[in-house]
């Protein structure tokens, strides 16, 4: 725990750096019509200051909202389920759920690590459409789908605390 990478408290200044898709890049605070866009670097407009933590939250909600609708529909089809519903959430402890009646939740945060982390939170929780309990059978779903899954899950909980704004 100890060699984990540690967060720092965000300071929303020009060139401290933020993830997205598991890439580093720059904030820069500049006038624009756009409140929260992302170039080449992360770009902030003076005019949603002082609300600029809020407005990146939901510009990263609604990219989570995006990526993981568009790579649920894929992993879907290739392990032939089918969520009830898929919503992007605010939660800090949990990456995503699988509610017994097949609704998908998933926290907006994963939209920070890359691409292959995000896609072993979705089949993980794709996997109990198939096998409702963490059972070996259900890991196997998982491992079928992503026989590299251990290095993904290690890989979040090595890096989960640089996942916060």
């Amino acid at each position: 725990m100890k060699s984990r990478p540690k967060a720092k408290l965000k300071k929303y200044e020009n060139g401290e750096e933020f993830l997205y898709l598991g890439g580093k890049y720059q904030l820069r605070i500049a006038p624009s019509k756009i409140p929260v866009q992302l170039k080449d670097e992360l770009i902030i407009s003076t005019k949603v200051w002082p609300h600029h933590k809020e407005a990146i939250k939901k510009w990263y909600k609604k990219e989570a909202e995006a990526v993981i609708k568009d790579r649920c529909a894929m992993f879907s089809a290739i392990m032939k389920c089918n969520p009830r519903s898929i919503r992007i959430s605010h939660a800090m402890k949990r990456w995503g759920s699988c509610t017994s009646k097949g609704k998908l939740n998933f926290s907006w945060r994963l939209i920070m690590t890359p691409m292959a982390i995000i896609d072993y939170v979705i089949v993980h929780d794709l996997s109990p459409l198939h096998q409702l309990n963490h059972s070996k059978n259900f890991w196997g779903v998982v491992e079928n789908t992503i026989p590299d899954y251990k290095k993904r899950e290690n890989w979040l909980k090595e890096n989960v605390n640089l996942l916060s704004i």
